[in-house]
């Protein structure tokens, strides 16, 4: 996306240490959970696609969900590429899709089969996601930025 190499470096590495963390502490925050009857939607914003969003889809993976993503538009396709490649291969049920929110939004955020929305992004999109998953009574996870 741009970043010199010190700061994409360092989202690298944050990523990197959140999976740890939670690979090492999961079981213990899954304790009297159970999956949600569908898979949990992705969309987050540009600015630290590996950290946010990684972190999102392993945890949502380890409680037993199947996890899509989108890229963010700006950037971090080849990262998120490269990392849900690295997962899938694992066997964690990740799923990355590319495209315009515009494009993807009716999927992503309004399709039935989705059990849970989960948007990390800017204030006119977070309003949007918002309402459309309040009409729906659909569960949801909600970050705006630039508050």
């Amino acid at each position: 996306i741009g970043k010199p190499w010190r700061l994409a470096r360092a989202d690298v590495d944050r990523a990197v240490d959140g999976v740890r963390w939670y690979a090492d502490g999961i079981e213990t925050m899954l304790e009297g959970r159970a999956p949600l009857d569908g898979p949990v939607s992705n969309i987050a914003s540009w600015n630290y696609p590996m950290s946010v969003l990684v972190h999102a889809l392993l945890v949502q993976a380890l409680a037993g969900n199947a996890v899509v993503a989108k890229t963010p538009t700006d950037g971090g396709v080849a990262c998120l590429t490269l990392a849900t490649a690295l997962a899938a291969r694992e066997g964690i049920p990740v799923t990355l899709v590319s495209g315009s929110g515009g494009e993807l939004s009716e999927a992503l955020v309004r399709a039935p089969e989705i059990g849970c929305v989960s948007f990390v992004g800017g204030r006119d999109t977070g309003a949007a996601v918002a309402t459309a998953v309040a009409d729906l009574g659909k569960r949801h996870i909600l970050e705006q930025e630039g508050l």
